[in-house]
């Protein structure tokens, strides 16, 4: 019976620990502390990598955490050069350009959702040759109907050149400014991404990843609740769930930002922001 109390006491005193630890977290935590507002996570920085490790990612970017798209070689099917033979299969699921005799441009679509912040991209290739350099980019291209004709230009994100007879190699390339990304303002522009890799018959691409991380939308010039001004350390994301339809507020003008949400409120949010349950 001792015995048993002790281990009674022991596993009180365990849980009393537990829960003062998680009320601490709970506390240090500015997405639940109104003392500081939540920030978003800086981007990881990275080396060039031939051998380097990437951030840790998290499965279709929750939260704000940075997460990898990977586009896969076989998707890189438009090519620069109309005579340019399309990418076979290799070794390895590794694709190169056979018969070419010098460097050929392939093209992939960039397709992730509008608003993520990218900042870099991953490109995993074979340079066993002594002649030929495996280079890429990320490319914005634009089109604007405002004008007559519409008008198409493009803009270089960010490139990177391999080095001859380097082998299998991984490497990191970041956009010196991070591009938020955006298909169109919904009237005249219309923009598109994609990376180009160039490849020649002695050597390969395996695929590239696209690095990026979600984002809050901008915080408007003014208020849609009088009592969320400007200046309140929630505006941003109070807004954001406005825009977004998650809430519409206590009242047409109000929000009554410090009350309590009750489970059935919390149900509400949650359900609307991730557009759960569909029965197909």
């Amino acid at each position: 019976m001792k015995d048993l109390h002790r281990r009674a006491a022991v596993f009180t005193a365990l849980l009393i620990l537990g829960l003062a630890t998680t009320s601490a977290a709970l506390a240090e935590d500015p997405n639940l502390n109104p003392a500081g507002a939540p920030a978003a996570a800086a981007a990881v920085a990275q080396s060039t990598l031939s051998g380097g490790t990437p951030s840790v990612t998290s499965p279709d970017g929750v939260g704000n955490r940075r997460t990898g798209t990977w586009i896969d070689a076989t998707k890189f099917g438009g090519r620069l050069n109309s005579t340019a033979p399309q990418l076979t299969y290799d070794l390895d699921h590794y694709y190169s350009a056979p018969g070419a005799a010098s460097n050929e441009g392939y093209f992939a679509p960039i397709e992730l959702e509008p608003g993520v912040s990218v900042d870099g991209f991953s490109c995993v290739y074979n340079n066993s040759s002594v002649t030929h350099n495996v280079s890429g980019s990320f490319q914005k291209h634009h089109t604007d109907f405002s004008t007559t004709p519409p008008t198409r230009t493009g803009t270089l994100l960010a490139s990177f050149s391999g080095t001859l007879n380097e082998g299998i190699a991984f490497r990191f390339t970041s956009l010196p400014a991070a591009e938020t990304i955006s298909y169109t303002d919904g009237i005249f522009l219309m923009n598109n991404y994609h990376l180009r890799v160039d490849v020649a018959a002695d050597t390969s691409l395996a695929g590239c990843f696209v690095w990026w991380t979600r984002q809050i939308s901008p915080a408007p010039a003014s208020a849609s609740f009088t009592d969320v001004p400007t200046s309140y350390w929630a505006f941003q994301y109070i807004e954001a769930l406005k825009a977004s339809g998650i809430t519409a507020g206590v009242t047409p003008t109000t929000y009554e930002p410090e009350s309590p949400v009750t489970r059935a409120q919390m149900a509400v949010f949650l359900a609307k922001a991730l557009g759960l349950y569909w029965a197909y």
